[in-house]
């Protein structure tokens, strides 16, 4: 990661070759990126078929990944379900989901292959345990920032 100082003379190609993350939603499984910026993990999960379980990996040095992570997620495509210690998240366009740290099992699903869910997630570590909670996109209280 670069300093907030090497920042300022990028071009936007610099820009795009050290930020940006390409192949983000591959169809029929989940990518995860881990970070320098805090060991946050930036990830894409697009199921297309059968459910599309989160794995461990060793960079977390747990037993599984959110022993001492937490995760968010946030469905950028067709419906989905989110499926999370055998509790469900039904997820439309726009909807989000928090699992907490401690969270053993979760597995991703697309109502329907032909339009599949894209669920967006961060993952970073935790300290402590929050109740999983999910937030429907008509729930939330836009604030208009700024004009075009």
């Amino acid at each position: 990661m670069p300093r907030p100082q090497d920042v300022v003379g990028l071009s936007t190609q610099e820009l795009r070759d050290t930020f940006q993350i390409s192949n983000l939603f591959v169809p029929g499984e989940i990518t995860g990126h881990f970070t320098d910026l805090d060991r946050l993990v930036v990830g894409g999960v697009m199921p297309t078929g059968k459910p599309v379980e989160l794995p461990n990996h060793k960079e977390t040095g747990r037993a599984f990944f959110l022993e001492r992570r937490e995760l968010g997620a946030i469905n950028v495509g067709g419906a989905g379900k989110v499926v999370a210690d055998g509790k469900t998240f039904a997820l439309e366009k726009q909807d989000c989901v928090y699992l907490p740290l401690g969270t053993k099992s979760v597995a991703f699903t697309s109502d329907d292959a032909k339009n599949p869910a894209k669920f967006y997630f961060l993952s970073c570590p935790a300290h402590a345990a929050h109740p999983a909670a999910m937030m429907k996109s008509a729930e939330a209280a836009p604030v208009a920032l700024g004009s075009q």
